[in-house]
Formats: C-alpha cells, structure tokens, sequence
C-alpha cells in the first residue's frame, strides 16, 4: 500500500500520530508537508542546523494544528530528530515534534498580517493561513478573499458592520468591481451581477461546505443582495414590482426551511434536501422571478432521528401553535416521531414564532386558505399516522399477522380523518395485501413487520410529494422564465456529512459534493493551467487531488449504486448480499498476490469499528472516510408503496392530497423501475451538466467550532474543512499563477484612460492586432513587468499587485482629466468677475461702441430690406413671364390632345375596317370552298348512281346469257372486269379528295377555334378591368387615367423638351384633365361594343363590316393610346406608325403658339379644352339617337 513516508497529520496520508494510513488519491498527489508516494521522493528534509534553541518557529500539532510558538531543546539520537517546543497559548506546556517537516520558521511580522486577500500574503503557508483567518475572525472579520473565491467563517451571532441597514448601500454604490469595501458575499453577488448584466452570460455562486457552515444564510443574504442591486437605479415603480418580486422570493425560505430543514448533532438548521435556485432576470437587468429545484428530500428523516436531533422542523412547528386542535393535535411530546430523537427544542428557538412566519409566507406566494388546510391536515394525518402501534395475533392457521387494537384505531380513524380517505379500507391495506392470480383474487395478511414498513412508506411517500407540491406553488408564484433573459444560479446543497451510523441518505449527500469536488478541481485547477498553456503563458504546473476514481466507484457503470440497483432488481435480494458483492468487487482480496482493492474503497477494521458497523463498507472521500452500513439499503433505494394503497389515498375527500400521488402504472404495458439513487444520480449529473454552462463563483462556508458558539476557533477542524474544500491548493496555484484576466477588447476598454489623448480618440472597432497593441502599450505605460503580467492570444494575465498597480494608475489619469475639467470651470467664475470690472471702468466707450455697432447693424438692415425687394421685384416680373407662357402652353396642350384623340380613333377605325375586311375575305372563300365541295359531292352521287345502274343491267344480262358462248362471254367477262377496276380507281380517288378535303376544314375549324377563343380571352380581361373600374372610386379611376396617359406623353420628345420648364408642369395637367374624364367614359362604351361585336361575329361572320356601321362602333374612342409599340402588337402598318409620329409632331409644333393665342385673348385654354370636350360628346350623343354615322 503506498503511504506517505513521512508522517503527517492528514488521514488520507497516514502519519505519526496513529491514525490508519490509506492510499492516495494519484500517484502524482503530493504531501503538502512535502511527502511522496509510490515511489516519488520526498523533497530534502529541512536540516537541523537550520532551527537552533529559541527560534520562533510554528509547528504542527496533533490536537491544535499549527500552533505559533518557539523551541525549547533539539535531540538527535541518530534514527530520528525530536524538536522540543512550546506553544505560545498553552504556557507551561510542550510538545514534542519528531521531523523538522512539521516545524515553520516564522517571524512576528508574517503573524501579524491580515490581508483582505489571502494571495496577499508575504508568506504562503497553512501557518500564516491558518493564522490570518483566526485573526480576522476574532476581530469579527468573517469573509475574506482567495481571488474571486470568498472563504465565509460562521459568526454564530450578529455582527453589526455585516447587517444590511448599516453597510449595503456603501457596496451598492461600487462599480462592477468592490474594490473599496471588505470582503462579503455582497462583493460576490455584486462581481456576478454585473457580469451577468455586461456580458449576458448565465451565472452560478456556488456555496459549499459542511452542515453547520451557514450555507443556507449565505444563499439568503445574496438573494436579498441581488434584490437591491437590480433595481437599485430604476424608475419608483419597477423598484416596487422588483420588490414584491424579492419578497416572494424570499417567502420560500421560511416554508423549505419548515418542510426541509431539521436539527443535526452538527447544525441546528440543517437543510435536508439539495436546492437550486434560477434567479431571473429581465433583459434590462431587472430582477423578475425564481425556479427552484429539489434535490433528495432525506425520507428517513420524517419518521426517526437520531440521539439529539430532530426530525423536520414543521411537525414541531404545528403542535406548539395555537391552531393544533383544528387538526386533532397536541403538544410534540405525545407523538412517536417527535421523540425518536428526544429533542423536542432548540436553544434560542421558538417554533411557534416559526409557525406564524411560515404561515405569512405562504400568503405571501399566493396559497388559499383551502390550501394551506390541506397542507396542515397531511401534516397533522403523518403525526397520527406514525403513533399508529401494531400488535401480533394467531389466525386459524397458527401464523402470525398484525392487527390493530382499540385505542390505536382510534388513532388511526383521526389519521384517515386528516387525509380524507375511509378508515375501513385503511386498515385493511395496513395489515394485509391482494394480489391476482389466474384471474382470481389472493388475500394475504402481513406481519407487524410488514405492517410498519406500509405505515412508514406511506408517511414518506406523502411527505415527500407535499414537499415537492410546495416547491411546485412556490415555482408557479415567481416562475417567470418565458420573460427571462438571463438567470443566475444559487446552489444550496446538502454539505458532506459523516454521523456515528451513515445510512443510504449521507451516500447520496456525498456523493452530490463528491460531484461538486470534482467540478472545483476541472474548473479552478485544470482548466486554470490548461487556459495559460493555451494562451502561451508560462506557468509551473501544479499537482492536485483528482477524486475522478472515488467518483466512478460510487456512480459509474460498475458502481455502489449500479451494484444497488442490480440487488433490488432481484426477488430475492438483500442487503447481506449486496454488502458481500461490494467487498467482492472493490475490496482487497485475500493472500500475498491478491488485489489490493479498489483505492477508495476499504472494509471496516478492528473490534470496535467491526462492533459498531457489522453491516459496514469505507468510501474514501476526499474530506475524509466515511463508514456507510447497508442496513435498509434496498428498502430505502425502492420505497414500494402498493397500488392499492395509492389508490386509496388518490380517492381522498381533499383534492390536495389526492393530487399527491401519482396513478399506480398500468401493468399491461411494463416499465423500468426508476429507483431512488438513479433518479439522485441523473439529477446530479444534470447539475454539474447545467453549471459547466455557466460562469460558476464559489463561496466556501466555514464552520469555526463544533460548539457552534461566538469567538470558538478550533484550528484542527478549520484546517480540515479548509483542505476538503480545495482552498489550500486555491492559494497555492492562484499565487503562483496570474488570477485576473481580462479579454484584449475589455481591457483595453477598462484601461484605455492610461493611453492618453490616444486612448480618447478610439472608436472601439479596432482590428484584433491594434488591440494587442494597445494592451501592450497600457502595460508598458503602467510599468508593469513579465513577473506580474503577461499578454496572452487572447487574455491579459495579471497578478494581483498588478492589477492594483493598473487600477491606480487609472484613477489618477483619470484624476488628471477631472482636475482639467475642473479648472476650466473653476476658471470660469473670476474670468466673468474680471470681465464685469472691465465693462465698469470703460462703460462709456462701452457704450458708444454699442451704439455705433447698434447703428451699423440698423443700417445693414435698411440695405438688406432694399435688396429683399428689387428680389421680389424680380421675381414678379418673372412669374408674369412664366404665366404668359403658361397660358400659351395650355392652348398648345388643347390642339395637342385634340389631335391625338382623332388620330387615334382614325388609326382605330382603319384597324378595325381592316379586320373586318380580312374576316370577309376568309368567309368568302370557305364560302366558296363549300360551294366547290357541294358540287364534288353531287357529282359522286351521280357516278354512284349510274354504276349502281350497271351494275344491275350487268346482272339481268348475265341471267339471260347462256353459258359455254365461246369467244363472246370471253369478251364480255373482259369488260365486266375492266369497268370493274376502273370503278374501284374512281373511288378510291375520291376518298382520297375527301379525305383531304376533310383534313383542310378540320384545320380551318381549329384556326377559327384558335382565334375565337383568343378574341375570348381578350373580351374576358376587358371586362375584368372594366368590373376592376366600377368598383374603384372616381378619384382613383382619375388617377389611373393620369398615370397613363402621362406614360404615352413621356414618349414624346417635346415633353422632353419642356421638362425643364414650369409650361411642362401645367401641359401635364392639362392632359389629365382631359384624359381622366374623357377616356373613362369611351373606355366603357368601348368593352361593351367588344364584347357584343365578338358574339355578334360567332353567330354572322358575314356581317361584320355592315354590324361595325350599325352599331355606331367608330364614334367610340379606343380602350388605350395608341403608340408605336401597341399599334405593331395588332399588325398596323408600318405606314400608319410613320403617318402617326408625322401628325404628332406637326401638332406638338404649333403646341406654344395657339396656347399663346388663346391666353392673349383673354381665354382660359384648360377651361376652354374642357367646355369643347363637352360639346363634341353632346354632338355625339346626338347623332347616336338619330341613328347616324358619327
């Protein structure tokens, strides 16, 4: 077994005080008192010439750890040294220490410092350690600093520079960093707060230590932190909602605190469940609600405790309050529960008051009085439950069964009474069970035996469930995860724990801090070491304690609790059986080649320990080992509760109880029984899963004394706990290493004042380069080394001299700024004294001179007002100009518009009269081609008539001829064949003119199809626009009509012309004027005599040129203008699109001229355009009732 070869006072080391030597942890864990193992040599002894008689020196001591004294007499006999020394606080004693290894050279002034900050210790050692915290301790001084980590040491009282009202507004004016105050876990809330704020990353804090500790006080002082420091600078009314938000918060502390806590030989508040609390925060920072999570309430708890403990607080709580009798209760004593322990108080507690406290709380997070009823009534029914006492009787078959006499079922029916359920059916499920066999039903009685186990597991079912519906109401109150930006996680869980007898609950307790150990040593150590190397700074590895190993022998594929569950997997097992597979599988076997075992498993040794643990296996854990006895192992693990018992209480009277258990599961479709430990070990891989995702913070609670009792220090058990929580090795490797870093950008960003004017002229989108470049400069600037500060790829590395260093510096270029700023405002004040002196002595040339520049400036004024109005003059003259030729435009604009309609419809009526033609053509000639085939058709008739003629003439002469004629039947046989065959060539010829015949009009069918339903289509979208237009209102349809028409006029090369001139403006709303109203109306007109001229033409197609005239079709404008573009889509000859531009361009020539003409005469040309539009549509409409061609 490797041991460590000098001796040492840690028990995992072995050592020269009689405590039992185990193996180590690693083949690399080092001796803090410079020890080896397995093989590795011991760094050199200290020689003895080094201390002499009288030195001051602190040596360790079995009792008392290191004790500050000085020594007496030096013996060496050869084989071993022996130190003689005495202790400073124990006069008239001395002690013996045996290795120089257990001696420190110390002076006075190294005991005599109290850094904030452990790292700023001259000296690291676990001496000058140690003696720092006792120090500030005994001042009340209880946080202090390891870097980012916050040692707290349990006060067991008040002290009042740490209470709220006295100090938390000097840590809330602080910036993201408390550099100003001491050390809290305010500093530790504050620093997560704001990084969670600035860097919007979900955050943890982390508090650990063992029961008594005051983890549980810590996790409150930070959410009532976070409550302040979240609202601290908002409006008056999202303080009062983030206020509320706390308050119901913290109203859960006082109802887990109940349900959840109990007194331990160690800790009177005691939290008996693991919890981890989400607090939510909005995206503007603000706190705004809370998840919480349970983690393995201890079930065992509600129905025992050990000697001098308690079981959970509330069944105290309710019997001391004044409502007891409501619930069929009386004082704690008269219950079996209450006095498994037999402590019923605690010192300086009183339950009533914690009753009225926790009642108010569950007000405060909404619950109804129906039920806060039913709560108290499941409580108050487990009291009466668990007094239930079984007696044994004879049946007829000479066996042994439970039964309950009549005073316990009385208590019984007051029990059934609080749940809700029959006493009747209770009973029977107490003392006997069913189960169904080939259909049938088999009844079996219990024993006493059995009987209790269905009693207790009734209790803890039910107390369990209660306990999670609380944190479920308490979730439903201040869940608000939906709003939720960011959150930061607080843990508050279990603390290792080591009791005379340790059952399944403190296996599942260590190994959640087991778990959380092994998190600290991935984060802190390795990680720390693996960032520098990947950063390129140069640092010494450092060793550290690895409980991987004890991790996987508890929780892995071949693990205590895969083992567990394998055991209660089978029918037959038991917890004999499991404890012999344990040793059979970790232990170290039997003979000299045998295996050692399992490095962090043991089998208890020696009388007394095998006395007191027969059932009994050591796990090594790296705060200690730890005897763990199997008894009720795979009860506990499984927790049966029969259906039918769950039945029983799921038809309860109270819809509160009812709703605790869940349905019994459905037997035809089997499921994997999920026991208790691998449901606790998922739950805690879940966790350790959830915080690797956050930016974890640690706060290492202390307990200074067992007594739990003001200004008690028991160095032993501090250094202990300070070891099993890692904090020595922490300040070993954050004082070798570089504990503050910052990002290139961020540090630049916090440090760039130290640039000077180049540090104000940053824009903040620097490349990556720059940056680095700027980081170094601020290093340089700052005068700070390699030896305290390196620039990593990424990260600035610091130590902490140098980051004050940098923080100093900082203030004062900052401080430098200020007083510039400063004195120029300062300077302000005699600068306008002065000035005012000045104005007094000269006022007289003062004055004057105000009166000439008075003068000057009223003469300014005066030429000003001339110039502003020859501009107007200008101006005047220019406007008549401009609506002269205004007004000659808008006669240009009448002719032009005038013009363009009648060519339009000119070119309209030519296309039409030209398809009309075409069409006449095409039916006279199919006209005539039907003529053609009618008279082939007659003409086959006639060949078809005579041959049938023939025919029967050839028939009658074959009847009267006379067979055997000779040459003459020869001759006419000839000719009957011939006419024949030129019969069959003449109509086969026809049918071939037929077919072809045939074949021409089917495709002269399709053409005219094609075109029809063309012409169709075309008709179809005419009137969908024209629906389009009645349904839009008249000032949209004059808008359309603008937009198109100004489309067209963009074309013309006159618009062009005229754009830069205001005669353009009014040219084109001149034309849409026009065009608004005028197109709308012949555009209607037009789609009705479409749609009616198409059908006209189906049914006559001989008569459409003559129906054109009839209908007065050419008076009727066309649906759009007509362009170059449109007219050679519809075939219009390139003749007319050259006659069109010509036309157009005459006109747009004499467009100034008439405009001038009528604005001369006195004449508005749009009005003028306007009242001649209307003429010509009344003479229209005329003609059309008279029946003439317009």
């Amino acid at each position: 077994m490797e041991e460590c070869s000098v001796g040492c006072t840690d028990p995992r080391h072995g050592g020269v005080f009689g405590n039992p030597t185990y193996p180590v942890y690693t083949t690399q864990l080092r001796c803090p008192l410079g020890g080896a193992r397995g093989g590795r040599e011991h760094n050199p002894p200290i020689p003895m010439e080094t201390f002499a008689a009288g030195d001051r020196v602190a040596f360790r001591e079995k009792e008392h750890s290191w004790v500050l004294g000085h020594v007496v007499k030096i013996e060496n006999t050869g084989k071993k040294e022996v130190f003689t020394c005495k202790a400073d606080e124990f006069p008239g004693q001395t002690f013996n220490v045996e290795t120089s290894l257990l001696l420190y050279k110390a002076s006075d002034d190294l005991f005599n410092e109290e850094p904030d900050d452990l790292l700023l210790l001259t000296e690291l050692h676990e001496a000058t350690l140690l003696n720092c915290l006792k120090r500030r301790f005994l001042r009340d001084v209880v946080y202090t600093n390891i870097g980012t980590l916050v040692v707290a040491l349990n006060p067991f009282k008040k002290i009042p520079c740490y209470q709220p009202e006295n100090t938390i507004k000097d840590y809330l004016a602080e910036g993201p960093v408390v550099q100003n105050q001491l050390p809290h876990v305010w500093s530790i809330a504050h620093q997560t707060y704001y990084e969670l704020v600035n860097d919007r990353q979900n955050q943890t804090i982390l508090i650990s230590g063992e029961s008594g500790a005051g983890k549980t006080v810590a996790a409150k002082i930070v959410v009532e932190y976070l409550t302040a420091v979240s609202c601290q600078h908002a409006t008056a009314q999202i303080k009062d909602v983030t206020h509320q938000v706390g308050v119901k918060v913290q109203a859960a502390s006082p109802i887990l605190e109940s349900f959840g806590n109990a007194k331990t030989v160690r800790n009177d508040n005691s939290s008996r469940f693991g919890k981890f609390m989400k607090i939510q925060f909005s995206p503007d920072g603000f706190l705004i609600g809370a998840h919480t999570t349970k983690y393995l309430l201890e079930k065992s708890r509600i129905i025992s405790a050990a000697a001098s403990e308690r079981i959970y607080h509330v069944f105290y709580q309710i019997c001391s309050h004044g409502d007891r009798a409501k619930y069929d209760l009386d004082t704690s004593e008269h219950y079996t529960t209450c006095m498994t322990g037999k402590c019923l108080t605690i010192d300086g507690v009183d339950d009533n008051e914690d009753q009225t406290a926790c009642l108010a709380a569950m007000d405060n997070i909404g619950m109804t009085e129906e039920e806060k009823s039913s709560v108290w009534r499941t409580v108050a029914g487990i009291l009466l439950y668990q007094n239930v006492v079984f007696g044994e009787e004879t049946d007829a078959q000479n066996n042994q069964r439970s039964m309950v006499d009549g005073e316990n079922l009385e208590i019984l029916k007051k029990a059934c009474v609080q749940f809700g359920v029959d006493d009747g059916v209770m009973h029977k499920e107490l003392t006997s069970s069913s189960s169904t066999v080939g259909g049938s039903v088999m009844t079996k009685t219990l024993s006493k035996v059995k009987s209790m186990d269905v009693r207790d597991s009734v209790s803890k079912v039910m107390y369990d469930t209660l306990f999670q519906w609380l944190v479920d109401k308490i979730n439903s109150t201040t869940d608000a995860t939906t709003n939720a930006a960011n959150w930061l996680g607080l843990l508050d869980i279990f603390g290792f724990e080591d009791f005379e007898t340790n059952s399944f609950e403190q296996l599942c307790i260590n190994l959640a801090n087991e778990a959380l150990q092994g998190h600290y040593n991935s984060y802190i150590f390795e990680e720390d070491m693996k960032e520098c190397q990947r950063e390129g700074i140069d640092t010494t590895g450092v060793d550290f304690a690895d409980n991987k190993a004890c991790l996987d022998l508890l929780s892995g594929k071949k693990s205590v609790f895969a083992m567990l569950d394998e055991e209660c997997a089978l029918p037959k097992g038991s917890d004999k059986d499991l404890l012999q597979k344990l040793h059979d599988a970790f232990g170290p076997g039997q003979g000299k080649n045998a295996s050692p075992g399992h490095e962090f498993y043991g089998k208890p040794r020696g009388a007394d320990i095998l006395r007191k643990h027969p059932s009994g296996f050591i796990i090594r854990h790296y705060a200690g080992d730890v005897v763990y006895d199997v008894v009720s192992w795979l009860e506990k693990n499984k927790e049966p509760l029969k259906d039918e018992m769950k039945l029983l209480i799921r038809g309860s009277s109270d819809k509160l109880i009812a709703s605790l258990l869940p349905p019994p599961p459905d037997k035809s479709r089997p499921t994997a029984t999920v026991t208790v430990s691998g449901f606790f070990k998922d739950q805690v891989n879940e966790l350790i899963s959830l915080i690797n995702s956050t930016n974890p913070h640690w706060v290492r609670c202390v307990k200074p004394h067992p007594d739990k009792k003001p200004l008690l220090w028991h160095p032993k058990q501090v250094m202990n706990q300070l070891r099993s929580a890692g904090v020595i090795e922490t300040v070993r490797v954050r004082k070798a290493g570089y504990p503050i870093r910052f990002k290139h950008q961020l540090f630049c960003d916090r440090y760039c004042a130290l640039l000077g004017s180049d540090g104000l002229r940053r824009t903040g989108n620097e490349d990556p380069s720059t940056v680095k470049a700027l980081c170094q400069r601020i290093l340089d600037t700052a005068k700070v080394d390699k030896a305290t500060g390196q620039m990593g790829t990424t990260k600035v590395f610091l130590k902490q001299g140098a980051f004050i260093t940098l923080n100093s510096e900082k203030e004062k270029a900052v401080d430098r700024y200020i007083r510039v700023v400063q004195r120029c405002a300062r300077g302000r004040a005699p600068r306008h004294q002065c000035f005012w002196l000045y104005v007094k002595k000269h006022k007289a040339r003062l004055e004057a001179e105000v009166k000439e520049k008075e003068a000057q400036a009223e003469r300014d004024r005066a030429h000003h007002e001339m110039m502003r109005k020859a501009e107007e003059e200008a101006n005047r003259k220019r406007e008549q100009e401009l609506a002269s030729r205004i007004a000659g435009a808008a006669v240009t604009v009448n002719k032009l518009v005038r013009g363009y309609l009648c060519r339009k419809r000119l070119l309209k009526q030519f296309i039409e009269e030209e398809r009309a033609k075409e069409e006449y053509r095409i039916d006279e000639m199919l006209y005539k081609q039907n003529k053609a085939m009618a008279k082939l058709d007659a003409q086959r008739l006639k060949w078809e008539e005579k041959e049938a003629g023939l025919q029967r003439k050839l028939t009658r002469d074959k009847k009267k001829t006379i067979v055997g004629a000779g040459t003459a039947d020869f001759e006419n046989e000839v000719k009957t064949r011939s006419a024949k065959m030129l019969k069959e060539k003449l109509v086969k010829k026809k049918e071939e003119q037929r077919a072809a015949y045939d074949a021409k009009l089917t495709n002269q069918k399709k053409v005219r199809e094609e075109e029809r339903e063309k012409k169709d289509a075309e008709r179809r979208r005419k009137m969908a626009v024209e629906d389009q237009m009645k349904r839009v209102s008249a000032v949209e349809v004059q808008q359309i009509a603008q937009d198109k028409f100004l489309r067209e006029l963009a074309k013309k090369d006159k618009v062009k012309e005229l754009a830069g001139d205001d005669r353009a403006k009014h040219f084109r709303i001149a034309c849409k004027r026009f065009e608004a109203h005028d197109d709308w109306e012949h555009n209607r007109e037009f789609y009705l005599a479409q749609d009616h001229a198409n059908r006209t033409r189906q049914e006559r197609p001989m008569r459409n040129k003559q129906w054109l005239v009839d209908n007065d079709y050419y008076s009727n404008p066309p649906n759009v203008l007509l362009g170059p573009d449109l007219t050679a889509e519809r075939g219009v000859p390139s003749i007319l699109t050259q006659r069109q531009k010509a036309l157009e361009q005459a006109y747009q020539q004499r467009v100034h001229r008439e405009y001038d003409l009528l604005q001369s005469a006195g004449v508005d040309p749009i009005e003028e355009l306007q009242r001649d539009r209307e003429a010509r549509l009344e003479a229209l409409r005329a003609k059309r009732s008279q029946g003439k061609k317009p």
